[in-house]
């Protein structure tokens, strides 16, 4: 992608295997893939989209460099001359299958079902492939340690769903509440208490359509830091721009982990204000 290019010719460290990914809320399976640092897209080439998407790397596009090298600090060259001309045209030429004819947008994110193979969902399978990546210490025992607290968290929040689809709840949990805090970036909160954000909530888990997922329990009772107000993405299924109507708010390193699947794309969670309060 156009947003890419910034990073050419610099290094950067591979911090995981890209091998385990998703694309909504579906597990995929990417081969030759790694992410390096934290290196995310900006949006620039993409109408701004703020999503802050985590860049994949084949492979085929980087090189390994001397353990000697590994220690220096990350190398920018100032581009002149004959360079500028080729990063000019790189740059035309990838921006030029940013937008398609119908206005949508392409990405890396949009690009993902087809560029990934489905994820075996069986249990036996599932369990030879953690077995197989502990192995070959792709994952470790922090990520198993995150894994069984998946479990306990995916156990309260469909306990919670249960109950809001019970019969006798079937006039409550229809309509959900909202609250303004205009939280600007650099605002210090604290993430509520599991049960006041769950009581927010709407039979589906959602409040005004955004869903409160397991993965976001854990960060109940923690004060974090806002990185921005998110106010419109690109549409990973169908490549539209979609602009935000509500409150909607990114956390400073509050990223899903992937705990189901040890998937690598270090999505940022969605909050509402309502689940936060100043600190």
């Amino acid at each position: 992608m156009p947003e890419m290019l910034a990073f050419c010719g610099n290094r950067f460290p591979v911090v995981k295997y890209a091998d385990n990914t998703c694309t909504d809320g579906k597990p995929r399976c990417l081969k030759n893939t790694v992410h390096l640092g934290e290196l995310r897209c900006d949006g620039s080439a993409h109408r701004n989209c703020q999503a802050r998407c985590l860049l994949f790397w084949k492979e085929a596009w980087i090189k390994r460099i001397a353990p000697e090298d590994a220690t220096n600090a990350v190398k920018s060259d100032r581009l002149q001359g004959s360079k500028i001309d080729a990063a000019r045209s790189a740059t035309d030429l990838l921006s030029a299958h940013v937008e398609r004819t119908d206005g949508t947008m392409s990405c890396q994110a949009t690009e993902l079902t087809s560029a990934t193979c489905p994820f075996d969902a069986r249990l036996t399978r599932y369990f030879r492939n953690i077995s197989r990546d502990f192995r070959a210490e792709r994952i470790g025992w922090p990520d198993l340690g995150r894994l069984l607290m998946w479990t306990r968290e995916k156990t309260i929040w469909s306990s919670f769903v249960w109950w809001a689809r019970a019969p006798w709840n079937s006039k409550r949990y229809l309509r959900t509440p909202s609250r303004a805090l205009d939280l600007r970036a650099g605002d210090r909160v604290k993430v509520r208490s599991a049960w006041k954000i769950l009581s927010t909530l709407d039979r589906h888990g959602r409040n005004r359509g955004l869903r409160f997922t397991p993965e976001m329990l854990r960060y109940c009772g923690r004060k974090c830091r806002v990185l921005s107000r998110l106010e419109r993405r690109i549409n990973e299924i169908d490549g539209q721009l979609i602009e935000f109507g509500n409150d909607c708010i990114l956390l400073e390193n509050v990223i899903c982990k992937g705990q189901r699947t040890f998937c690598s794309r270090s999505e940022y969670h969605y909050w509402r204000e309502i689940w936060l309060e100043r600190c």
